[in-house]
């Protein structure tokens, strides 16, 4: 599991790694701020699957499921592949447009593959992964988005 903690304007903070069998951490000490440290409440943050259903950190139940790898990156690199194949094709270079063009569809599909989705607490932003994500975790929603960031926003 990978556990990604951030500040309340989404810097990113701490990085906690551990091995699939080892048991999640139930203390996160800062570097260097020794008195700053957060305790995970671990009981009842995880059910019989072994997918979060709450975050340890702050206790909230809505999180959403977010890709990886940015959509952007793919589409740029879709759109310079069609431009690259174009002028080999204005210059009679067929076979080598074709070739470029099957290629870049493959890095796609392989890259959409074998992604690893991450799992992320509405409230405070904390990321998630490498580890099962349960079917009633959805996708991001605007409206859920908006409260937590007016709670987060009357915090401060």
């Amino acid at each position: 599991m990978k556990i990604t903690l951030r500040t309340k304007d989404s810097q990113q903070r701490v990085i906690i790694q551990t091995p699939d069998d080892a048991a999640p951490p139930a203390m996160i000490k800062f570097p260097g701020e020794p008195s700053h440290q957060i305790a995970l409440d671990w009981s009842g943050a995880v059910d019989d699957e072994k997918c979060l259903k709450r975050c340890p950190v702050c206790g909230c139940k809505d999180m959403y499921v977010s890709n990886s790898f940015p959509q952007i990156t793919a589409l740029v690199s879709i759109a310079l592949a069609a431009v690259f194949c174009l002028v080999m094709i204005y210059h009679k270079w067929i076979i080598p447009a074709i070739v470029v063009s099957v290629v870049v569809i493959l890095v796609d599909v392989l890259i959409y593959l074998f992604k690893k989705p991450a799992l992320i607490c509405y409230d405070c932003q904390t990321e998630y992964r490498s580890l099962p994500i349960s079917k009633h975790h959805g996708r991001w929603e605007q409206g859920l988005g908006e409260r937590y960031k007016h709670k987060r926003q009357s915090q401060d």
